[in-house]
């Protein structure tokens, strides 16, 4: 999905990124554009896109953790997306169960459209994401912590 931002003498005019943001690193953005920064406990998966809009190269820094109104949580990391359950989290079918295996690998740089499940090829990515939202959800947070 688009993001579109238009800022004078900051964002160059039709520049443009593939880079992943959220909606979410929008709360960090605008608290680094205020020169403050979130309260320790705040924007706990925020990480601000300023550098980005400045021009300076486009990265995120950590994963994107998605979660569905299904309750299926995902992690994607460059163009890997590991999908935390045996199926699907929203309307396709099969629907599937949070958490249960096999989980689902999908290579969106090659498959865009999640046609070709992958995790059997790469199962050392599916560790490593496994690993890194297990983390994260330890942690209770994607971000790093703000600096005090």
């Amino acid at each position: 999905m688009p993001f579109v931002v238009r800022w004078p003498g900051v964002v160059e005019a039709e520049s443009e990124t593939a880079a992943t943001v959220v909606h979410t690193d929008l709360f960090a953005t605008l608290a680094e554009i205020l020169g403050t920064a979130p309260g320790p406990d705040a924007a706990e998966d925020s990480v601000s896109m300023l550098p980005m809009l400045r021009g300076e190269p486009a990265t995120r820094g950590v994963p994107v953790v998605h979660h569905s109104s299904g309750g299926m949580f995902a992690i994607r990391d460059g163009p890997w997306k590991l999908v935390l359950g045996n199926g699907s989290g929203g309307r396709q079918t099969p629907r599937g169960e949070p958490f249960a295996r096999p989980y689902q690998l999908f290579d969106l740089s090659r498959d865009p459209g999640e046609a070709r499940e992958v995790a059997a090829e790469h199962p050392d990515i599916v560790k490593r994401l496994e690993a890194t939202f297990e983390r994260f959800r330890r942690e209770g947070r994607s971000a790093p912590r703000p600096a005090r």
